[in-house]
């Protein structure tokens, strides 16, 4: 399997796969199954718990190390176009050969993605009042993070699907952290919460 499909008319040709069920939104996906399907002798990251989103990624580094993060946690990471230029190379310094188990999804808009997100969605900011550690996570929710350096737009905070905004703490006088960072330390304690399942 290859590494992760370039963006729609960008770089190659990947035409956009029928979508999934009548009235879905077309998205493309790497990864052996979608959620609530069990390949035969499957593992645990071919059934996503949690759903991690990037909401127009700039850097392929850091999407390169929430792929490598979504096959250690089994969650299903989402990429809403646009994005840059992605290129094998660039990812694959990131992701290593861990692109064959990650379950990712690329959708043309904000709006395809909200059709493949069955649970609630945190939006992570650093202007929110609560922590992380103060939601009750749940399975099917989803972490919501926003493009380097600006974060996300008021518009997609502010969306009736958004349950809220949270934040990570840090010392005063930092604007923010690393996105691939900000993605692991709030999917693992959402992973935590639910009490690891399928980690060994």
């Amino acid at each position: 399997m290859g590494l992760l499909p370039p963006r729609f008319g960008r770089s190659g040709v990947h035409p956009p796969r029928p979508p999934d069920e009548p009235g879905a939104a077309p998205a493309r996906t790497a990864g052996a199954a979608r959620r609530g399907t069990r390949v035969e002798g499957g593992r645990w990251q071919d059934v996503p718990v949690l759903h991690v989103i990037f909401f127009e990624p700039r850097i392929p580094g850091n999407t390169g190390a929430a792929i490598r993060l979504s096959a250690n946690t089994g969650s299903m990471l989402h990429l809403v176009d646009p994005l840059f230029d992605m290129e094998d190379s660039k990812l694959r310094r990131a992701g290593l050969d861990y692109h064959d188990l990650a379950n990712t999804r690329v959708h043309a808009a904000w709006e395809d993605c909200l059709t493949h997100i069955p649970g609630r969605i945190f939006a992570f900011t650093a202007q929110a009042s609560r922590l992380y550690t103060d939601v009750d996570w749940r399975d099917d929710d989803a972490l919501l993070f926003g493009p380097e350096p600006s974060g996300l737009p008021e518009e997609i905070m502010a969306h009736c699907r958004v349950a809220d905004r949270i934040r990570i703490p840090m010392v005063e006088g930092n604007r923010s952290l690393n996105l691939a960072n900000s993605a692991a330390v709030g999917l693992y304690e959402a992973w935590r919460a639910l009490g690891f399942p399928g980690a060994r």
